[in-house]
């Protein structure tokens, strides 16, 4: 295994589809001329890959593209619901009667669960991701949400939606209450 000059220890290996291999290769080259270097760590970089066809690769193997761009999650604001939308198909695929005014929506990073501000209702809506999605639980937040973010996990807290009233919380995973 191939060491990491910089820090002494072996580098991790490397599993890349072909199609992701050519994205790489086409934007390293597109760098020459601007980052040299860049280009050069990125070429080094699937040089050591082990290309897979997309059927071939392991399943645990994150790919480009593989992110959320299949769906678009619209909260629908006077209508007091969540659309899901086919972005290959173009086209509205499911919706998730929320009812209030939903307003801001966040996917968790894991990509798991969808956060909805629903502003009237003065809640903040969990979704699961599937298909259909489901509302799996509903968290009180005074002040009415508008938008959230979010931050690393620590040991006390987690998802830190804002309200409209300027101020935020922290919604703790021990208490299941914003504080």
């Amino acid at each position: 295994m191939e060491s990491n000059m910089r820090s002494g220890t072996a580098k991790p290996p490397i599993h890349i589809s072909e199609t992701d291999y050519a994205l790489i290769a086409s934007q390293a080259m597109r760098l020459e001329a601007t980052a040299p270097d860049v280009a050069e760590m990125l070429l080094d970089e699937i040089d050591r890959a082990e290309i897979h066809s997309r059927d071939e690769l392991p399943s645990n193997v994150v790919t480009l593209g593989s992110g959320r761009l299949e769906q678009a999650w619209v909260s629908c604001f006077a209508g007091g619901r969540v659309s899901v939308v086919s972005i290959e198909r173009r086209q509205q695929i499911h919706q998730v009667e929320i009812g209030g005014k939903p307003q801001g929506l966040e996917i968790h990073p894991n990509g798991e669960r969808i956060y909805v501000a629903v502003r009237e209702l003065n809640q903040l809506a969990v979704l699961t991701t599937g298909t259909p999605s489901t509302v799996l639980r509903r968290i009180s937040m005074p002040g009415g949400p508008a938008r959230m973010a979010f931050a690393p996990a620590t040991d006390a807290y987690t998802d830190i939606p804002f309200r409209s009233d300027g101020a935020f919380g922290h919604h703790s995973r021990s208490t299941a209450r914003v504080e």
